[in-house]
């Protein structure tokens, strides 16, 4: 092989990494909606502020949203993981983000967040309500 034989061999590795880690570069939290289910890639507590969130729906429907919530004094997480119905709770104070997107989409947007609050990160369903909490944000 020729000495561009091996260049073009060891380096184009490293561009693909490279091309990957940019691609991903400035997304601080992550959700994809997949079956019937949520999953979220990043921090439980502290976040920074603004934050970078991005959501990705692989399902064939719009039945998932990511709420973004703020609970009234006395509320936890647990009440809105145990509350059972679909409509939003008398216990929600602040309904800060409803996010969805079409079948197939990846939605990328910054989010401001007041840093006196907490702020709750739930998946939920139309059909069924929430269904996980997927965590829970304090602004730095």
């Amino acid at each position: 092989m020729t000495k561009f034989g091996h260049f073009i061999q060891l380096t184009f590795p490293v561009i693909l990494l490279v091309v990957a880690v940019a691609c991903n570069q400035g997304v601080d939290a992550r959700v994809v909606f997949e079956g019937d289910t949520c999953t979220y890639d990043g921090p439980q507590s502290l976040v920074r502020n603004p934050l970078v969130f991005q959501y990705t729906n692989k399902t064939d429907g719009e039945d998932l949203a990511v709420l973004i919530v703020t609970l009234k004094p006395g509320f936890t997480s647990a009440d809105l993981q145990n509350y059972k119905g679909t409509e939003r709770p008398d216990f929600v104070d602040r309904m800060i983000a409803h996010l969805d997107t079409a079948p197939g989409n990846s939605v990328k947007e910054e989010l401001e967040l007041d840093p006196n609050l907490e702020y709750v990160l739930a998946c939920s369903s139309e059909t069924q309500g929430v269904q996980s909490i997927l965590a829970i944000w304090t602004p730095k």
